[in-house]
C-alpha cells in the first residue's frame, strides 16, 4: 500500500473545511444572542480546533481498543502493516450514525419552524397586536415582528 491512497482522503478533508466553517458561522449567527456575535470567529476556530483534537484522540482510543484482548494495534509504523481498512469501517459506521442523527434533528427543526410560522401567521391574521399597515410605493405592507421566526426566515431567504 502506498501513501497515494491517502491523497483523496486528505484532499476531501481540505475541501470540506470551508463548508464546515461557513456552517458553524451561520449556526452561530442565527442561534447566538447579539452580545455573543463578536466572539463568532473565535468560536468557529475553537470548534474546528476541537475537531482536530478529538480526531487525534479518536485515533488513539481506536488503537488502544484494537489492542485490547491481545489483538494487534490497527495503527503501525508503516501503511502495509496497519489495518486502516478496519479503521475506515469504524469511521463509516460513525458517519452513518451521524447522518441518521442529523436527519432526525433536521426534521425536528423543520417541524418546529413550521409550527412557529403557523402560530405567527395565526397571530398576524387574528390581529395579534403587531399588525400595522403603512403605504410604501402604493402597496400595503404589514410589519413583521422583529426577531420573530418569520422575520428570520424572510431575512435568511432574502
Amino acid at each position: 500500500m502506498s501513501a497515494a491512497w491517502l491523497i483523496l482522503q486528505i484532499g476531501f478533508a481540505g475541501a470540506v473545511e470551508p463548508f464546515a466553517e461557513y456552517s458553524i458561522s451561520a449556526f452561530f449567527k442565527s442561534g447566538a444572542p447579539k452580545s455573543m456575535k463578536k466572539y463568532q470567529d473565535c468560536v468557529v476556530d475553537g470548534v474546528i480546533g476541537l475537531g482536530f483534537l478529538f480526531t487525534a484522540l479518536w485515533v488513539y482510543v481506536v488503537g488502544e481498543v484494537s489492542e485490547a484482548g491481545g489483538g494487534k494495534n490497527w495503527f503501525q509504523f508503516t501503511l502495509n502493516q496497519s489495518r486502516l481498512d478496519q479503521y475506515y469501517w469504524v469511521l463509516t459506521t460513525l458517519c452513518s450514525l451521524n447522518l441518521i442523527a442529523y436527519i432526525f434533528m433536521a426534521c425536528d427543526n423543520c417541524i418546529r419552524v413550521k409550527q412557529a410560522l403557523l402560530e405567527e401567521r395565526h397571530e398576524y391574521f387574528s390581529g395579534g397586536g403587531f399588525r400595522q399597515r403603512f403605504e410604501e410605493n402604493g402597496t400595503e405592507l404589514r410589519c413583521i415582528k422583529k426577531g420573530s421566526a418569520l422575520e428570520l426566515v424572510l431575512r435568511y431567504y432574502k
